[in-house]
């Protein structure tokens, strides 16, 4: 049978506190029968950023808090998205241990299923969360978080004579979609490219196939996909590619700044600045309002300070779990 929403107005009935109050709390595996639970606790805390739960999202694991057969509270861990996980407690029944309870069970459960660590990205704003993380054993590790910046308002005039200078030194930056009409061969030539700058001697097949697939299809931004030429070779990239508004955030405009990255020989010479301006040019053209884009590689978190990027608004966090087959 099954649940009905347990909320109007996202109130608490009184019976249910004293349940609470009293330890009648138990944590068990998440069924599609407590949906619609789950999503009255999110519909009354509206989070920025996190999708609503869905039936379709199976590759995860989901926990549920109850109290008198009612769900007061949801958990889940995506164990393909480095030990990412969110949780959702109900508004009127939040500081009362529930996060802590679920936090214990996942934990455990992530653990066992050979998770050696979680990573949560938390929003900025949200201090509370932040809190109970950091008394959670959490520690931050990325300081800045995922950085954007407002292209239409962004002062580059410092670099007006980045691509002049390369050019001197025989390096041209092209559009992929005109770098395609003059040799025929650039999606192998940027297979190669994107496996040196990732050190991967030796790719699969299969991940070779994925690559040319993703680079035939149409909706791929050709003209926002800039890549640095010396002579014959490819020796950078940086590319755009769409992306969603936060959800709940009505911010249109938004942007992606995908992979950036310039041969090991090359490094240090300004390419990848030169490459990033070239996006941020894009952005500027095509009316662009923000340029959102992630790095964990200190040389690129150098690069987008030197352009102004601004951080948030995500902050990252990271906890190791032990070895529960070595107790470690």
């Amino acid at each position: 049978m099954q649940t009905p929403p347990l909320y109007t107005d996202y109130a608490v009935p009184i019976k249910l506190l004293r349940y609470l109050q009293a330890m009648s709390l138990s944590i068990r595996a998440f069924t599609p029968d407590d949906l619609p639970s789950v999503l009255s606790i999110y519909k009354g805390l509206r989070p920025a950023g996190i999708e609503p739960p869905s039936l379709e999202e199976t590759p995860r694991m989901q926990w549920v808090a109850v109290v008198d057969d009612q769900v007061v509270g949801y958990a889940n861990c995506h164990s393909q998205s480095g030990g990412g996980f969110t949780t959702l407690i109900a508004p009127a029944i939040q500081r009362r241990g529930v996060g802590n309870r679920l936090l214990t069970e996942l934990e455990a459960e992530a653990s066992k299923a050979g998770i050696d660590a979680l990573q949560p990205w938390v929003r900025e704003e949200n201090e509370s969360g932040i809190q109970w993380l950091l008394a959670n054993g959490f520690r931050r590790i990325q300081e800045d978080g995922p950085v954007s910046l407002y292209p239409q308002e962004a002062d580059l005039s410092a670099f007006a004579d980045s691509e002049v200078r390369l050019a001197s030194e025989g390096i041209v930056i092209h559009a992929l979609e005109d770098l395609s009409e003059l040799c025929p061969t650039v999606t192998e030539l940027l297979f190669e490219l994107a496996n040196e700058i990732h050190d991967r001697p030796s790719p699969s097949p299969d991940e070779k196939a994925e690559f040319k697939r993703k680079h035939r299809e149409s909706d791929l931004m050709r003209d926002a996909y800039f890549v640095a030429r010396h002579g014959d070779r490819l020796v950078g990239l940086s590319h755009l590619g769409p992306r969603e508004p936060d959800v709940n955030v009505d911010e249109p405009g938004i942007i992606q700044q995908c992979l950036t990255g310039v041969l090991p020989l090359y490094r240090c010479r300004g390419i990848a600045l030169a490459l990033k301006l070239r996006t941020i040019a894009y952005c500027r053209a095509h009316g662009y309002r923000r340029l959102l884009t992630h790095s964990s590689n200190p040389a690129m978190i150098a690069l987008n300070r030197k352009l102004n990027f601004i951080s948030g608004p995500w902050r990252v966090f990271y906890k190791e779990l032990p070895n529960i087959l070595t107790g470690d």
